[in-house]
This record gives C-alpha cells, structure tokens and sequence, in this order.
C-alpha cells in the first residue's frame, strides 16, 4: 500500500517534471521558430526607387568580379499570347541596348579579349531572368563600363524589329537544338508534378507559334511592364571595394524611374489525398524506369526548425542512398540505380523521390523489390552507425568550409545570393551553419532520422511515374492497382533487420619505408621543385596558396589507347564502369567508401587516345590518403566476381541503352566508310560483352595503370614540398618499375585517316523535325612549331565569323562550334570540325554559308585586328588559368612530357605576341590545301 506521504512526494515529482517538460518544450518553441543566423559580409541596400543591391567581397579569384542582374520574373508571369516572351527578351539584351547598338554588347567584350558565353551570358527561368558579366579588373575602366551595360539592360534595351526578326530563328533553333528524349521526359515527369498549377503551360522557351510572330509591341510590352527597379537586384562579387561598387550602383541606376510592379503569377502546385499512376513513353528513352513521388508544401530555409527538417531529410536520403549502393556493390540487391532524394520543384512544393531502374524482364520482381527495400527501411530503421556517418560527412565538410582562410569561387557566391534574391531562404556563412548544424545535431538521435522517414512516406499526395521506351509500352503490365499490391505484399513480408557492418579502418595495413631521393632540383620557370627517386619516379611539387588547404595531382604518362590491341581498344572505354565497382586487394570498394567517408580525397583514372593519367585532388590534410590510393591503384588494384558482376550489369544497361539512341547507332554505322582500313572500334555492342570476363578487364587495366613506368607526378596547391617529397618517397618510392618503360610511353600512330577527300553521309531517323550536321576536315600539314598557337587563332577567329554569319545574320541556329587543330603526337596532321543543328529545310543553304566561310579563309585570311582581338582572349585565358591549380598540372605536364623549352608564363606571352598575322594565314593555307572533307547529316525519320 502506498502511504499518504509517498502519494504526496510521487505527485510533487510529477508536477515538477510536468513543469520541467513544459519549460524545455517552450525553450525548444523559441529556439526553432528563432531565424536562422545571417551572414554580414555582404553589403546589402535599397535605393529609392526600390533596386535591391548585394556587394560582397571576394577574393577569389583575384582581380576578377561577377556582375548580376536578377530580375524577378520569368515564363510564369507571361499570358498564353506572352509565351515565351520572358526568354526573347532576355535574348534581345545582345541584341541593341541604347549604349550598344546591334551586337555592341558582344562586339564590346570581344574587343577587351572577352568571350560570349564565358564573360558575359543570361538565362530565363519560370520565375527569374538572370543577366552575367564576369569581368578581369586588368583591364582599365572595364569594370565601371560593365555597369552601362548592366544598366542598358535593365532599362535601355532598343527592341529593333529588323533585329527582332532574326533572332526569331535563333530562339526557334534553341529549341530545336534542346528537344531531344531527356528534355521530353523531364517535361513529360514535370507536367505530372505539377499538374494543376501554372507551370506545365509555363515552360521558359514557350510556345513557338508565339515567338515567330512576336512584334516589337509585345516584346517592348512585357519588358516595361515587369523590369521594374522594385523588380530586380543588381550583386557585385569580388575582389572589389565595396565602396566603389555601392558609388557606381548609385550612379548607375539611382535616377532609374520608380514603378508598382504588377502582382506576380502564383507559384502555388494544388496537392490532395490523391495516388497516381502516369506512364510516360518516348522512342528513345534509354531503359524502364520506376519513381514514386511524394509531394508537399515547402517554405523557404529561414528558422532553426527549417534547418532541423533539412538535416533530417538530407540525413535519410544520404544513408537510403549509402545502404543501397553498397548493397548493390555487394550483390545483395538486384535493383540498380535504387536511389532517394528532396526535391524543390517549385518555390511552394518538394518532392521526396525514390526512384530505380527497372530491369525490362523481370520488372515486376525488380518493383516487389524495391517496395521491400523501403519497406526493411520503414520497419527496422537506419542504425546508429549510418546516423553517425552522415554526421561525421557533413561535420568535417562545414568544418572545412569554416577556415578563416577558405576561399570560394566568386561566381559560386553570386549564386548564392541570386538563390536568396529570388526565392528567399538562408544566407549563412559555412561558420555559422556548422554552429547550427552541431546544434540541431545534438539535439536529434536516430529516432528523429527514422520518424522523419516515415514522414516522408506517409505524404498524401502520391504518384508513380514509369517512364518506358515506346516499343515496350504494350507489353508493360503495371498499373496502379498492382503498385498497391506490391506495397501490401512488402509490407507483409517476412524481411531481415539491416546490421552494421564494420571493416578495416585504413587504405594500407603497412606503411613502407621511404625510398631514397636521388636528385631534386627547383625549376624557377615552372615555379617547381622536382624530385626524383632511385625508381626512376620524378614528382614535380607547385606551392600554390590560390586556394587554402587544397592541392591537385596527376600522373600522366604517353601511350593511351594507342597501344592496346584491337580487342582490347573495343572494351577500353568500358573499363572505367569496372574500375568504379572494384578495389583492391583485400579492400573492396565498399570498405574503401567507409574508409575515406567525412575525408576530401579522391583519385580517378582517365586513358584518353593519347596518354593515361591519375588525377585527384581533396584537403590538404588528407594529402597522405591520395598518395596512398595512388599506390593501391597501381599495385593492388583487384577485379573480384563480385565487382564485375555489377559493372557487367552496368555496361550491359549502357549497350542497350546506346542501341536506343538513334543518332549515335547512326554514327557508328558509318565508321567503317568514313576511315580506311586502319580504323578501330572504340565501343562494346551486343554480344561483345559475353565473350570478356573479369580476367581480361583485370589484365587491360594492368596494362594501362599496372607499373609506374614512365608516368610524370605533379602536384599543385597549399602543400608543404618537404612534407610531399617525403609522402611521394615513401608510397610511390616503394614500387617497382617494370622495366618496358620505352615500350609503354610511346605514342602509337594508328594511321586512321579518312577513306577518301571528300564525301558525303546521310540518315534519317530523328524524331523531332531537326537535322544535326558534322563537318570533318583532315589534312597534313608541315611540323612547325609556330602552327601549335597558329591553330588557337585561327579557330577563334573562325568560331566568331561562324556566329556572325550563321547565327547572327541568317539566324539559322542557336550554337555552333567549329575548330582547326594540330595534333600534338600525330606528326604533320591536323583536324577541324563544324558543328549544328538546324531546320531541315535550311540544311543545304546552311552548310553552303559555312563552306563559303571556310574556303574564303585561305584566300582572305585573318587581318590582323582578327588576330590582335584572339591573343587577348587567348592571354586573358591564360591570366585566368593562372588562377587555378589545374592550370599548374597541365602547364609542368606539357612540358614535360613534350620536353619542351622551360618557359614562363611572361615568356609564353611574349611567344604568343610574337606569333605573325603570316604564321596563321600559312597555317590556314597549308591546312586547306588540298583537304579531305566529310560532310554527316543526320535527318528527320522518313514519313
């Protein structure tokens, strides 16, 4: 019997801790609805006439500045006889401003060296039409020049009709151009999404009926009624002052007229209690595929509990998509490609998704499958050591990001404040967000990660979407009922509680001792240290403070593709699918993924048909982890059953999916006819695969990366050499050159060559009304060495008279590319190309513009205001490469490799400016005399 007294304390106990709840659940209320932190480096005002501006400065890279001008309106706000309308004017900006007339914008910044699409570009979204000038400080008064163009656009654009007719047929051609299976399936899956809401008739290209008979009032009437200064923001980020920028913003569009804006179309997607079941098909999608979506309403990222719902959201979808990778690498699952993810897919709405191909045989077990997947998830949970990874990942991320000295790309900054300007949300430094991420963290434990999971399952709205290559869609048995079947059937299922599984905890078992430095020497020109070891191994060291804690390395070494044989020159480019499910002996890839998880550090192989080369890069800290995957890589690199098992799968999937894609199968069936007998095939059809086995993989990956022989070693970035040398001795100084080293750097020219000087390819078989056209040249040409820059300039040269003739005057496509090269291992050989798309009724006359481009070069040639305007792009190039560690690589590489002169920099621009109007005129000359040339075309199918 419990005593009146005890009755008394036990109720006390309760009030008290009744009321301790309730002051921790009020303190938790005030502390999730606070606002999340904001940052105060950037400068942000309003001028009276209602222009927002952001300025933040920004170091990196030096002496460079990112211009935005975000205007806050898009394809949403237009009406049925607009469509399209937010997207042509966004063109008609470079196309006469009240400053720049015609193309003066472009023609501006070609002159200052700059490049369209690189300096200066502009898109159009459903709710945001964002204008890019990226702007070198080098060049005097460019900076306060920009802010003209900035401010044309905003207010100053001319609208000519006779310049409004021509760009019609480049914005038709963009469309052209970008509708091919993936944009018709992403609009397909989208018009599902967001059925109900504006969106599905509000796509950003609009409706092309609309475009071509667009009129001056139209255009000039969306534009006046929506560039409002209330309605847009101006960012400046760089390595600028501050107070310069805010002088000029002022100057520059304090005295823009002050005007109401009209209300904005809704962004609002109706959601129900609804499940749905959509089939989308396409002639050439590449395989089945399987989603189930889940909508609901979503707000900006703005108080500690929007932040506490992202991290547990991005905590399951990070461990949903960690176990079923694994699984996959482990063969416990036949599903492929099982994924999970959020998804904003409008201001107002998310998406969680979980989505998986769908084997074409066996896709009724591959969904029980994917249901009981889910399901194990539903019933068991995560376990405390996936909770615990992802922790640590996004931990040490943030905590990298927060160094004092860390840098971050200009242009990534201004994304980010664009981002913020136009949807809302947060705007924290990596310092602040790793506060309150360790805040929410401390605070949720695996509970909170499973309960958010069953959340994210228990949306009301619902829809699956199978998406299914058209010749299969008759034969597809799924529908909605059967969908729901699966569930009940999965979560019935007698199913096993996934156990955490624990491994080795480093890449190599013994660390070997460091082999002895035979030479080192510092080579001022490269700004490099070089070390050489007894093996013969040479590491060339680039201390680079461009960015803090970071560095990039490469080995690269002559020979390529070009010394395999030809079976193995057909699998060759399937390799990478086998290096990417395999590890090393004693290390599978999975264990090698726990390994190096909340580490920065990777290295990857490349083989091109020239050279092959480990390249990688990460933290400064984890330096020692790169060289130790350089040295499995090349001394222990394992292809198990198990690993080529999936890669096999992937490959296979590849075959099927590339036997889908009608132009490439059309490609490829030329081949044989366009080269002589010397030509090789690069690529695995049907079958091929049947007759290769783990085995051969294992031998041509050997023979590509098995030895160190002959490979150069350069490293670039905010490392100590001491410290690397010694790294470098120790894990690549213990391995033993093979000995072939003359056999395995040698270039093999194959002497594929065209078959003939000219001729001509046709298909059909497109499925929308476009024509794709490749132009090809091939010709000898004397080895000298002045023809290795003369190349560059020809072809800046001659890429500029393509767009002003082709696009800019006859308006017949939206981008084409076109370049001459010389080859650097073939001897006395160079190549050119054209590229693109158009309306097949303009084909002929198209390509007859190109061919009167290319034959009047010889005769015309390049004129030497041509040639001044292509060193400035191509020294404003260099200047900007500078900047990057990749530069550094490639640079030491070339002339390594190349055992060219030592030069700097300053010195190879005063090679550049020594380069003669006659050095690139005697190129093009001896280039088309007397070349081959092939002209592909590949049509719409007959009807």
């Amino acid at each position: 019997m419990i005593t009146k007294n005890l009755k008394i304390l036990i109720l006390a106990l309760l009030v008290a801790f009744t009321a301790s709840c309730e002051k921790n659940n009020a303190q938790t209320a005030k502390y999730t609805s606070e606002p999340l932190p904001v940052r105060q480096d950037i400068v942000q005002g309003e001028l009276d006439n209602g222009l927002k501006y952001y300025i933040m400065p920004n170091s990196y890279p030096d002496n460079t500045v990112e211009l935005r001008l975000n205007v806050r309106t898009g394809s949403l706000n237009e009406t049925d006889a607009e469509s399209g309308l937010a997207h042509f004017v966004e063109h008609m900006a470079f196309n006469g401003t009240k400053h720049f007339p015609g193309n003066g914008v472009i023609d501006f910044m070609e002159e200052a060296g700059l490049t369209f699409g690189k300096h200066s570009n502009a898109y159009t979204s459903t709710n945001v039409t964002n204008y890019q000038l990226t702007i070198p400080l080098e060049k005097e008064g460019l900076f306060d020049k920009s802010f003209l163009i900035l401010r044309d656009w905003a207010d100053g654009l001319l609208f000519n009709p006779e310049e409004i007719e021509k760009e019609k047929g480049v914005i038709v051609e963009e469309w052209r151009m970008r509708n091919d299976y993936k944009t018709r399936l992403r609009n397909m899956r989208r018009d599902i999404l967001l059925a109900g809401s504006k969106f599905p008739d509000r796509k950003p290209i609009g409706d092309m009926d609309v475009v071509k008979g667009a009129t001056r009032e139209l255009l000039k009437g969306y534009y006046d009624k929506w560039y409002t200064a209330e309605n847009m923001s101006v960012i400046v980020v760089g390595d600028i002052d501050p107070v310069k920028a805010e002088e000029l913003i002022k100057k520059g569009f304090s005295d823009m007229e002050k005007k109401s804006t009209p209300e904005a179309a809704s962004q609002d997607v109706p959601l129900s209690d609804r499940f749905r079941f959509e089939v989308i098909t396409d002639e050439e999608a590449p395989s089945l595929s399987f989603s189930i979506n889940h909508l609901k309403k979503t707000k900006p990222l703005e108080t500690y509990d929007d932040y506490k719902t992202h991290i547990l959201e991005q905590g399951v979808t990070f461990m949903f998509n960690q176990r079923m990778s694994r699984k996959k690498l482990s063969g416990d699952t036949d599903l492929f490609a099982f994924r999970a993810g959020v998804g904003r897919i409008a201001d107002t709405t998310k998406d969680y998704i979980f989505s998986s191909m769908l084997d074409e045989e066996n896709y009724i077990q591959d969904m029980d499958e994917f249901f009981m997947e889910i399901e194990r998830m539903k019933r068991f949970g995560f376990t405390v050591d996936e909770m615990k990874e992802f922790e640590k990942v996004m931990h040490q991320q943030l905590e990298r990001y927060s160094r004092e000295d860390k840098v971050f790309e200009s242009a990534n900054q201004a994304r980010m404040i664009i981002n913020f300007d136009t949807s809302g949300g947060d705007l924290m430094t990596p310092a602040q967000e790793l506060a309150v991420f360790d805040k929410v963290t401390s605070e949720v434990n695996i509970t909170s990660f499973n309960r958010k999971f069953q959340e994210m399952l228990d949306t009301k709205d619902r829809v699956v979407i199978v998406s299914v290559p058209e010749k299969l869609e008759g034969e597809l048995n799924l529908d909605l009922q059967s969908v729901k079947d699966s569930m009940e059937a999965a979560a019935k299922a007698d199913l096993k509680e996934m156990t955490s599984v624990s491994g080795k905890n480093s890449l190599m078992e013994e660390i070997p001792e460091p082999a002895k430095i035979t030479a080192q020497q510092k080579i001022d020109l490269l700004e490099a240290d070089m070390v050489k070891l007894e093996n013969g191994a040479t590491l060339y060291i680039h201390k680079s403070d461009l960015k803090k804690h970071e560095f990039e390395i490469m080995a690269i070494r002559p020979g390529g593709y070009s010394v395999l044989d030809d079976e193995e020159y057909m699998a060759a480019s399937s390799l990478g699918s086998v290096i990417n499910t395999s590890g090393f002996a004693g290390l599978d890839r999975n264990s090698i993924s726990r390994i190096l998880a909340g580490h920065k550090v990777s290295v990857d192989t490349k083989t091109t048909e020239n050279y092959e080369t480990f390249s990688g890069g990460g933290d400064s800290e984890d330096l020692e982890l790169a060289f130790q995957l350089l040295n499995r890589y090349l001394t222990s690199f394992e292809v198990t059953d198990q690993s080529y098992s999936v890669a096999q799968e992937s490959l296979k999937k590849r075959i099927d999916s590339d036997a889908r894609n009608k132009f490439s199968v059309y490609m490829r069936s030329i081949l044989t006819d366009l080269y002589n007998e010397n030509y090789r095939r690069s690529y695995l059809e049907k079958g091929d695969l049947d007759k290769l086995d783990k085995d051969f993989f294992a031998g041509l990956y050997n023979k590509l990366y098995g030895d160190i022989d002959g490979y150069v070693f350069v490293i670039s970035g905010d490392v100590d050499p001491a410290e690397t040398a010694e790294l470098f001795a120790r894990y690549i100084g213990s391995i033993k050159p093979s000995g072939n080293i003359a056999e395995r750097t040698q270039y093999k020219d194959r002497n594929v060559r065209f078959a003939a000087k000219s001729g001509n390819f046709i298909g059909q078989g497109d499925v929308e009304p476009k024509t794709t056209v490749i132009m090809r040249f091939e010709n000898d040409v004397p080895d000298k060495e002045e023809y290795t820059v003369a190349d560059t300039f020809a072809s800046l040269v001659f890429k500029k008279q393509l767009r002003k003739e082709v696009r800019e005057k006859l308006g017949g496509v939206y981008s084409i590319t076109g370049f001459f090269r010389k080859d650097n291992f073939k001897e006395q050989y160079a190549r050119g190309m054209v590229r693109f798309t158009c309306d097949p009724e303009r084909t002929n006359e198209l390509i007859a513009a190109v061919n009167q481009i290319i034959n009047a070069l010889p005769e015309n040639g390049v004129s030497e205001a041509d040639l001044t305007e292509a060193k400035e792009q191509f020294k404003l190039s260099i200047e900007d490469s500078k900047k990057r560690n990749s530069f550094w690589l490639k640079n030491i590489a070339y002339h390594v490799l190349f055992d060219q002169p030592v030069q700097s920099t300053e010195e190879y621009v005063k090679y550049i400016d020594s380069i003669t109007v006659d050095d690139v005129n005697s190129f093009i000359r001896d280039f088309m005399k007397g070349n081959s040339e092939f002209v592909v075309r590949f049509e719409p199918e007959a009807k």
